[in-house]
């Protein structure tokens, strides 16, 4: 099992989900920056497009681990 934005409570789950860091706080950092230097240029001055890629992290955790349920 597993999940995407490697939101906090993922850790504390029994067991841990594995999980995508997606790295929301930069992506919403990079945005506002770019947002605001949009206002700062004025709004005449024409945007050229920007692509920004952020790689996203394979979190593992205990979700994926394989488990002996023979055992339990």
């Amino acid at each position: 099992m597993a999940g995407f934005g490697n939101e906090p409570f993922t850790s504390f789950s029994d067991p841990a989900l594995t999980t995508v860091d997606q790295f929301s706080l930069t992506m919403g950092r990079i945005t506002a920056e770019l947002f605001f230097e949009h206002f700062k240029t004025g709004p005449d001055q024409k945007q050229l497009p920007q692509k920004t890629v952020l790689k996203p992290e394979l979190i593992i955790r205990g979700s994926s681990l394989k488990r002996d349920f023979d055992k339990e």
